[in-house]
């Protein structure tokens, strides 16, 4: 079985799209914590403050009047998430005729607001048919450096199934380092082991970066982060990266990259971004962000223009557990 620890990465070499350390230790952690409302704030070039309520024409945000976020939807009509804080807390469930998933994420901020880490509880379970059903839980810990660039991503965690009458029970254990200079991001290096009853799989890859002059001037955080640093469960880096929860990302942004795998086999990819007048990315890389200054009209375009993917995505809650379930065959 294909184990799914490694699948982002597997799916990335196939798609090919076309920081000193300071531990978030020094920064006293806190379950649930008060976020700052510069966490969840891009300015603009001149000086003008927004909050992402968009991004890929597939998350979608909004925040209460502290800038904490308060709303989170993934584009699809069977989808719910609840928000708390003290602690702050992301529930999730995702359900239709087949399936009903459910995720509960307990999270720690840093001093500056930044998560430093994050627990999750997962089910997916199968209502009829061969009773699939799986729980699992991961802990993802994060630190940062001074300029508030995330440094380390590191999940570990287990998992426990049945799947055609057979039962199946597994640990996975996954590290990203990224490597910064003059406030760019040059480096990512991942390695990830998954253990599955009893047979264990290890794999280790890395990413390059190379920059032109575009300025990031709201140092906004970047899809190619969020595809290439996650290695785990849980795709919150994707989720809530846009929103600038998982700190900032480079001064400029990066026009190639190039992957490479443990055994040198390395991959050249193409990097592009659209600007808005005020300096703020409008496309990444085809992922189009939408701000609070947006119309209603904008956002609901995003979402109408994503609504054939979800609907091809109907097993899964945004895509995750799907692409866990699917890993599996």
């Amino acid at each position: 079985m294909k184990k799914y620890c490694f699948y982002v990465l597997s799916l990335f070499m196939a798609t090919a799209m076309s920081v000193s350390l300071s531990s978030c230790g020094d920064d006293d952690d806190e379950v649930g914590g008060t976020l700052s409302p510069e966490v969840t704030t891009v300015t603009d070039a001149n000086g003008v403050p927004y909050r992402v309520t968009s991004f890929g024409g597939e998350y979608f945000y909004s925040y209460d009047g502290e800038g904490k976020l308060s709303g989170l939807n993934v584009g699809y009509t069977n989808y719910k998430a609840e928000i708390t804080y003290s602690p702050f807390i992301i529930s999730e469930s995702f359900w239709d005729y087949d399936y009903e998933d459910n995720i509960k994420t307990t999270f720690s901020l840093n001093g500056k607001g930044f998560i430093s880490g994050y627990s999750s509880k997962f089910t997916d379970t199968e209502k009829g048919g061969d009773g699939y059903s799986e729980t699992g839980t991961e802990t993802v810990t994060c630190q940062y450096n001074d300029a508030g660039q995330l440094t380390k991503y590191t999940s570990k965690g287990n998992y426990s199934g049945k799947e055609d009458g057979e039962k199946y029970s597994g640990n996975w254990s996954g590290t990203t380092t990224l490597t910064w200079q003059n406030g760019n991001l040059t480096k990512m290096a991942c390695t990830a082991t998954e253990v599955e009853d009893g047979e264990k799989d290890s794999e280790s890859w890395s990413y390059t970066f190379e920059y032109g002059t575009q300025a990031n001037g709201a140092g906004q955080w970047l899809r190619i982060m969020q595809e290439a640093a996650e290695v785990g469960f849980e795709e919150m880096l994707d989720m809530l990266g846009p929103t600038g929860l998982f700190g900032r990302g480079p001064k400029q942004l990066p026009i190639a990259y190039t992957e490479t795998d443990e055994e040198g086999n390395s991959h050249n990819g193409q990097l592009a971004y659209t600007m808005n007048d005020n300096g703020t990315i409008h496309s990444d890389n085809g992922a189009v962000y939408t701000y609070d200054a947006a119309s209603a009209e904008e956002v609901k375009a995003q979402m109408k223009q994503m609504m054939p993917t979800m609907r091809k995505a109907h097993r899964s809650m945004n895509h995750r557990i799907h692409a866990r379930r699917m890993a599996r065959k």
